[in-house]
């Protein structure tokens, strides 16, 4: 799926996620809010990448971009509610 800018908001993110075409692509039995949740899943586990970035000596200029917008998602989505 496209990158997804911050300013798209929730709602159009799950506009995405319904024109994803999962059910186009022969995929049953996965409703969309079972999608929106592994979705939300999917962002959290997104830290890791600028985290491994900086734990292996990439300059900051790399990784903090991504981690500000990873952790700006995590936000919208409240996606530390899953952590619960």
């Amino acid at each position: 799926m496209a990158d997804v800018p911050p300013e798209a908001g929730p709602e159009r993110l799950t506009a995405l996620l319904r024109r994803a075409g999962v059910l186009e692509h022969g995929v049953r039995g996965y409703p969309l809010d079972a999608l929106w949740l592994d979705y939300r899943h999917s962002v959290l586990w997104q830290i890791t990448t600028p985290m491994w970035q900086a734990n292996h000596g990439l300059p900051t200029w790399i990784w903090w971009n991504h981690l500000e917008r990873i952790m700006q998602a995590v936000d919208d989505l409240d996606c530390l509610e899953l952590l619960g």
